[in-house]
């Protein structure tokens, strides 16, 4: 009963339900970019470059990567179920 009783108070965690819905969501979100799309997801919430240094390592106009950034969030909050 140990085990049930572990795996009970896992479930109505709500730390444990919120990062396994951003982990879902964070992986949702990955399957659906492009590569470009991908290396700015990267560089931002992994490696946390500014957008305007992702700009200058992409080579595009900062007006370009905010654009892209828009795009990230919408889809970001698309997938977590959010009317953004």
């Amino acid at each position: 009963k140990h085990t049930e009783t572990v795996v009970c108070r896992w479930d109505n965690d709500l730390i444990i339900n919120s990062l396994t819905t951003i982990k879902t969501t964070i992986d949702t979100t990955l399957d659906k970019l492009d590569n470009e799309q991908s290396d700015i997801f990267y560089y931002r919430w992994v490696n946390g470059l500014t957008w305007e240094e992702i700009a200058d390592k992409l080579q595009i106009k900062t007006k370009n990567i905010y654009r892209k950034r828009k795009f990230l969030i919408e889809n970001i909050a698309y997938n977590m179920g959010l009317n953004y």
